[in-house]
């Protein structure tokens, strides 16, 4: 009688124990997958943020509403006229931008290619000949993270700004006689700070001599 009973015991014990296991696995996948659909959710809505902001940035520079920018700035903004970061000589403040639209001076951003020529400008005609200087709210090809555009000058961007994100707005061209050498790509280089997206540089690319 007795052995009987330890083998009754024996079986509910087993069967709880294996109930309980079945549970653990059945726990354990399920925080695995959310923890999957967490960092996928993440990802969508980071990359999301970074595009409405893009936009929202585009929408400032093509209805000319300037003083807004400085909204967009971290703590400065370098303004790189080529595709090279470094050829160009100006990093701003939001204050330093804001005084140089209030002021309408003209300053040094750095020189034409090949570099005979300074680059002497007010802020509103650099922004209209060196940042928008195309409708890249409505641009042919947009990419996160990745360069579409590509001409004969060095692209230093990823080494100058490692581990931060950026959009590039594109056209491929806009005269068939040029063959595409008349493409243009700005790019927006921004750095998380909180739950926003700041402008660290505006990076205007296209085909040199």
């Amino acid at each position: 009688m007795r052995f009987i009973y330890f083998l009754l015991l024996l079986s509910v014990v087993v069967s709880c124990s294996n109930q309980k296991q079945n549970e653990k696995d059945d726990s354990s996948s399920t925080n695995t997958s959310n923890t999957d659909i967490n960092k996928i959710t993440t990802v969508v809505n980071s990359d999301s943020l970074l595009s409405v902001t893009g936009q929202q940035v585009l929408s400032i520079l093509k209805n000319k509403r300037y003083d807004s920018l400085p909204f967009y700035f971290s703590d400065s903004v370098h303004f790189s006229p080529y595709g090279f970061i470094g050829s160009g000589n100006q990093t701003l403040t939001g204050a330093d931008f804001a005084g140089l639209l209030s002021s309408n001076k003209k300053i040094n951003w750095g020189d034409y290619d090949p570099g005979e020529d300074s680059i002497f400008l007010s802020a509103k005609t650099y922004i209209e000949k060196f940042v928008y200087n195309a409708n890249f709210l409505h641009a042919e090809k947009t990419a996160i993270d990745s360069f579409i555009g590509s001409g004969n000058s060095l692209n230093n961007l990823k080494e100058k700004y490692p581990g931060c994100r950026f959009i590039e707005y594109h056209f491929t061209g806009f005269d068939k006689k040029y063959e595409g050498m008349d493409w243009t790509s700005l790019r927006l280089v921004f750095t998380k700070s909180g739950n926003q997206f700041l402008l660290i540089a505006f990076v205007n690319d296209r085909w040199t001599s």
